[in-house]
């Protein structure tokens, strides 16, 4: 097997799975209220400990990745996945649940930072953000599918993470036996990185990629309360239509490699923001016969809107500071995420409608601010401002 085969395998298998993993939480989030007995604004505390981890692994990430290398970066967090996985196997109360759930986002968030610096590495040509996040969509189908299956014979929740963890196990014997993980790290100090300030620029756009992150979280998360108050509906026919969701999303990311290398990606978000915007506006305020479709056209609208911007941004960072650049990108959304989402779910708890209006904001931050972010940023490794 070639080393590009090798590396394709890690890359979308990897991610399958932590996505997976990560991607569970939210199809269960009304199964884990009823279980452990919690409203929607005590069981916030589930994301919270998700974004904890997500936080703590990048800024270890932002600090260290660099020097220790991708290799390393990827074993570490399957270590993690596993340990993580085993907690939520055998959790039997919110603490044991919450701390599982804040390994397995920091899995999540150290194997994310390592494939996109893997996948800034390779030739313009070659680098296939879309897709990468589309198998983040896959995981986002396969969730809820799995939970779906185990819930419907009656099982309890715990059964969903112990095949997760037999699909882990089976990934780690596969990574230490083929060792297809691509090594890049730098000779730098693992603090020396870090010193160097961000262009204004690129921080404005990691800033407003963190706030959208969770508008496109929480809709996830939340949507499921949404449908159980205004629908009735049950866990699993919740689960059934998020896997929905996942499938137009997905769709919409492998589609998306070819429109960004085709189009002006500043141009696709900005039109994909527009189209969000007014699905996601007629989902929470619409008739309740409309929101499930509502929910899935929103699906493929929002599908492109973080992987253009993604790639805008490796484009224009030199490659010794991607890991440190990927690393500080993720750990903004985590942090967002942190504070974002459970204020989501608050408000939405208080108020549904009114709540999930706030999902509205970062598209419209979005439209305003990024064309004017984009003149900031350094073109080093652009063809020229056409390219944009």
């Amino acid at each position: 097997m070639n080393p590009r085969t090798k590396t394709a395998i890690l890359l979308y298998g990897g991610m399958l799975l932590v996505a997976t993993c990560l991607n569970t939480m939210a199809p269960l989030m009304v199964e884990f209220q009823r279980v452990f007995s919690v409203d929607m604004s005590l069981s916030a505390l589930i994301p919270m400990s998700q974004s904890s981890g997500t936080i703590l692994a990048n800024l270890f990430a932002t600090f260290w990745l660099a020097r220790l290398g991708t290799r390393r970066g990827f074993f570490l967090a399957i270590i993690l996945n596993v340990s993580g996985l085993v907690l939520l196997r055998l959790s039997g109360n919110l603490p044991l649940l919450c701390a599982g759930i804040f390994l397995v986002g920091a899995s999540f968030a150290l194997a994310l930072t390592t494939f996109s610096t893997i996948m800034g590495h390779l030739p313009r040509q070659e680098q296939r953000f879309a897709r990468l996040h589309a198998f983040f969509g896959i995981g986002g189908l396969t969730a809820p599918l799995l939970v779906n299956a185990v819930l419907i014979k009656g099982q309890p929740f715990q059964v969903v993470f112990g095949w997760e963890l037999a699909g882990a196990l089976l990934l780690a014997a596969l990574v230490f036996a083929c060792r297809p993980v691509p090594d890049y790290r730098s000779d730098h100090g693992p603090l020396s990185g870090s010193k160097k300030p961000l262009p204004g620029g690129i921080r404005g756009i990691l800033v407003l990629l963190g706030i959208y992150s969770v508008s496109e979280m929480s809709l996830v998360i939340w949507c499921g309360n949404r449908f159980q108050q205004e629908l009735g509906w049950h866990v699993d026919n919740i689960a059934l239509l998020i896997s929905g969701f996942w499938v137009l999303f997905t769709l919409g990311r492998f589609f998306g490699d070819h429109l960004i290398h085709r189009f002006p990606p500043v141009q696709l978000v900005r039109l994909s923001c527009v189209a969000s915007f007014l699905a996601l506006s007629l989902f929470i305020w619409g008739p309740a016969m409309t929101v499930p479709v509502l929910f899935l056209v929103t699906a493929g609208t929002i599908s492109i809107i973080f992987p253009a911007i993604h790639f805008l941004v490796n484009q224009h960072i030199p490659p010794g500071e991607r890991a440190r650049i990927n690393a500080i990108l993720f750990l903004t959304v985590s942090t967002a995420g942190l504070g974002g989402i459970p204020l989501i779910g608050i408000a939405a708890d208080a108020a549904m409608k009114p709540g999930l209006s706030l999902l509205l904001i970062p598209y419209l931050l979005i439209l305003i601010l990024l064309p004017r972010l984009i003149r900031y940023m350094k073109r080093p490794h652009m063809d020229g401002p056409e390219s944009l």
